[in-house]
């Protein structure tokens, strides 16, 4: 009697997943990698980097859900695995420079004061405004921007006059319209120049 017999072997599986657990909202994100299956004992290598949208970091895969301990390669995957990511807004630095001679058009060059810092990129930093003893700040300076992933673009200059006392070198001159200059005056506290 004479039959034909197949046999079937079939390998086991295991599935690893990708999904994030944070992303932004209104703005395009790539998709996590596709759902794929390995066979029993053999390697994975994670997925990725995601590029992420302008403004924004991916941090990695993770092993659990809230993102703490981070996803490693399987040497030899023996179950299902499912890694989540997270896709964050990055940051970016920001400078504040201080000028104390006058404004944007007759500052002094070089900032006599700088301050630092970084920020959340969509956050917006504000430059501190000193209180500067013989200084008063120049009114009407935007003093708050949002920071920008560019942090050459993260630059706020805050400038102030250097305050003077006229003192009107004769009582006899009538004010006729005429600009006054200098000469007109005694000045204290400033260059006369």
């Amino acid at each position: 009697w004479d039959t034909d017999t197949t046999t079937t072997n079939t390998l086991k599986t295991f599935e690893v997943v990708y999904q994030y657990v944070e992303k932004p909202s209104g703005v395009t994100v790539p998709n996590p990698p596709a759902t794929k299956d390995y066979v029993y004992k053999s390697a994975v290598s994670l997925e990725g980097p995601i590029t992420p949208p302008d403004g924004y970091k991916f941090e990695g895969w993770y092993e659990d859900q809230a993102c703490t301990t981070p996803a490693a390669n399987i040497s030899s995957i023996d179950k299902d695995y499912t890694f989540y990511g997270k896709i964050v807004p990055d940051t970016a630095d920001y400078t504040v420079n201080y000028y104390w001679l006058g404004d944007k058009d007759n500052a002094s060059a070089t900032p006599l004061d700088t301050v630092t810092g970084f920020g959340t990129i969509g956050d917006t930093f504000t430059a501190e405004s000193k209180s500067l003893d013989g200084y008063t700040i120049v009114p009407n300076q935007t003093l708050s921007q949002k920071i920008v992933a560019t942090a050459s673009q993260n630059v706020i200059n805050v400038y102030y006059y250097k305050n003077v006392t006229l003192t009107a070198k004769t009582a006899n001159k009538t004010y006729d319209g005429t600009p006054l200059t200098q000469a007109d005056f005694d000045v204290t506290g400033a260059d006369k120049s």
